[in-house]
């Protein structure tokens, strides 16, 4: 007895039904893997524009002289743009005015101090005094120590400290320099090496004129010690009339790419600390 035997293969029908039923499987795998990598795209994205951001503002907060601000500032607000691997950076930032400080009159009156170093940089020189006394500066090195009293090496005095709460100096830079064509780091570079043996803090304010380019070097050799910048003499001749417009400022850095939004951070800058 023959076997019968089928010959008749798949139908056109059958093969339709098998492509919809894989369609039917296939099409949102691959719309849920294509999902997937941009959703990973964003993510890496959204990570490495943080990590520029947050640069950008430690960076400015970590600053101790924010010059460009100071040079900047006119009453108004300052933006900053630029880009960073790819992404576009922009910076902005504004004085906060619920911490707008009031122009320092009286600088005796309002911060009293015990010394005060006067460093006054020319052309080809550097004139340091310590309360009135000129110091021979060896080598740009200023070395203060606070035990007692201040003693100050080069200026060879010993200054004593009635006050039981801790010792003030007032720093002043003078900038008489007419030689614009002298490059930075070509200036003496003056290095406050500064050391508190003291249980009671030292407290240095740096006072300079708004358009002065004097550098140093400030080193804190051991002991509490803190330090203010940025303030200003004023118009008044005998500098003893100061300036601070702002004492907080509002920073804010935010990342895109092609024009997309993709971070904004808010911190603070304190120009008075």
């Amino acid at each position: 007895m023959k076997k019968k035997l089928n010959n008749k293969g798949i139908t056109l029908l059958e093969i339709i039904i098998s492509i919809a039923i894989l369609s039917s499987i296939i099409v949102p795998l691959y719309s849920m893997f294509i999902t997937s990598q941009k959703i990973s795209n964003k993510s890496d994205e959204e990570f490495e524009s943080i990590t520029i951001a947050q640069k950008y503002m430690e960076k400015i907060k970590a600053s101790d002289n924010f010059d460009w601000i100071i040079k900047n500032y006119s009453g108004g607000t300052i933006n900053q743009s630029l880009e960073d691997k790819g992404y576009e950076i922009n910076i902005h930032i504004e004085p906060e005015d619920k911490f707008k400080n009031p122009n320092i009159t009286d600088y005796n009156k309002s911060i009293k101090y015990d010394v005060l170093i006067e460093v006054n940089e020319k052309d080809n020189d550097t004139e340091v005094f310590c309360n009135g006394s000129k110091a021979t500066v060896a080598g740009m090195n200023l070395d203060i120590v606070y035990n007692n009293d201040i003693k100050i090496t080069q200026a060879n005095i010993s200054i004593p400290i009635f006050n039981t709460s801790g010792a003030n100096i007032r720093v002043d830079l003078i900038s008489s320099t007419s030689d614009s064509s002298i490059e930075e780091n070509l200036r003496n570079r003056i290095n406050f090496n500064v050391t508190n043996k003291e249980n009671k803090p030292l407290t240095f304010y740096f006072v300079k004129e708004k358009d002065s380019d004097i550098n140093y070097n400030f080193n804190v050799i051991d002991g509490t010690v803190k330090k203010y910048t940025n303030i200003f003499f004023g118009n008044d001749s005998n500098k003893d009339t100061l300036s601070l417009d702002y004492n907080l400022y509002k920073v804010i850095v935010k990342v895109s790419k092609s024009n997309e939004l993709i971070t904004k951070i808010e911190g603070c800058k304190a120009l008075y600390r």
